[in-house]
């Protein structure tokens, strides 16, 4: 919170460790800060027709180059149990898929 600029935004996704960290009040109100909680699975369900332009837009970022999405850490499906050890114990980012041997 301390290195949101003044009138800064933080937008509170989730929390992937579980815990739910404390937010310091006194940083939001003393540089003018907001902090917004964002449930997109809510958002998605109660306006489904900006959901899908957000993802249509999203894609064409995708398509013209302007967004470029980490490559997922592949694991053959033989070491799907390594797979989710590595998820679990945190030895990987991002997105994890399981691809059968060619």
């Amino acid at each position: 919170m301390r290195a949101l600029a003044f009138e800064g935004r933080s937008l509170v996704v989730g929390f992937a460790s579980g815990d739910i960290p404390q937010v310091p009040l006194n940083q939001v109100l003393l540089n003018d800060r907001t902090v917004i909680g964002i449930d997109w699975g809510f958002w998605a369900g109660k306006w489904p027709d900006a959901n899908a332009q957000l993802l249509d837009e999203m894609l064409a970022m995708v398509v013209d180059g302007r967004l470029q999405p980490a490559e997922p850490t592949a694991y053959p499906l033989d070491d799907a149990a390594r797979a989710l050890d590595d998820l679990e114990f945190r030895r990987v980012a991002g997105k994890v898929v399981l691809a059968p041997q060619e």
